[in-house]
């Protein structure tokens, strides 16, 4: 992956975070694929605001497509801190907030 602070360009040919997001029923991750369709090693960890693991998801063949993966966990509402490894480099960092449904 490569950015040209220059040019302003992404070059998208090999794996990286696309979207992250939280449900009540788990994580969802979407993952861009890479242009030859090699796998990747993928490590995702969810923390809850108190510093709890609320979840894992580990995968050293992961084979990206366009779809999005949900990893499942009970979430509740609240903050939550998303790390994503990607073949071992930082691929996403970031705090989530999830709220309350309204109908």
């Amino acid at each position: 992956m490569r950015v040209s602070d220059d040019l302003k360009v992404f070059e998208k040919r090999f794996t990286f975070v696309q979207t992250v997001s939280l449900s009540n029923d788990g994580v969802v991750f979407q993952l861009n694929p890479r242009h030859d369709s090699a796998p990747a090693a993928i490590d995702l960890t969810l923390w809850d605001f108190d510093g709890r693991v609320v979840a894992t998801y580990s995968d050293s063949n992961l084979r990206a497509s366009a779809k999005p993966w949900k990893l499942p966990a009970v979430l509740s509402p609240g903050l939550y801190k998303a790390v994503i490894r990607l073949d071992g480099e930082l691929g996403f960092h970031a705090f989530l907030k999830l709220d309350n449904a309204s109908f």
